[in-house]
């Protein structure tokens, strides 16, 4: 998972927090897709590469409760889960079924960035396994793909090699 350009999911049936939501994470580099209910959720993940997935847990017939179980039997994407219900019944369910994170609404924006940023960073070093092979390097500016055997300059050059 990248922080730099995530692919992010926004599950809500409140267009405009979704485009709220969606013009911030925009502005700070993200791709966010926004989605109203938990079958254009579904159909999103098998035709998009999502990295972490924003839910509401109020959403027209399916809940977010069963959105949550769905992406996590099918994904190992991040799940932040963006919700009005303040139950704490409902936290720790969302939390013992596999999202990472729950945030209340309203929710404060550079808090959402924080934690797309930390959950970003922790499931990058779960990614990396200790004994798995790097496949790049970064030095100096500089960028080595070991895969493609493709060296970039600082300035965005392909060095022969």
């Amino acid at each position: 998972m990248n922080t730099d350009s995530m692919r992010i999911l926004i599950v809500d049936d409140d267009p405009a927090f979704s485009s709220m939501i969606a013009e911030y994470l925009r502005d700070r580099g993200h791709n966010p897709i926004a989605v109203e209910d938990g079958e254009a959720m579904r159909k999103a993940m098998e035709h998009e590469d999502v990295d972490l997935v924003l839910l509401d847990l109020v959403l027209p017939k399916e809940d977010g409760v069963a959105q949550t179980q769905y992406i996590r039997s099918n994904s190992s994407v991040g799940i932040i889960i963006l919700s009005g219900k303040g139950d704490m019944a409902d936290r720790v369910l969302t939390l013992e079924l596999g999202a990472d994170d729950y945030l209340q609404k309203p929710i404060e924006l550079r808090e959402l960035s924080a934690r797309i940023n930390s959950l970003s960073r922790r499931l990058g070093q779960e990614e990396e396994k200790p004994g798995d092979m790097a496949t790049a390097a970064e030095f100096a500016g500089w960028q080595l793909d070991f895969i493609h055997r493709r060296l970039t300059s600082p300035g965005g050059e392909d060095v022969s090699l």
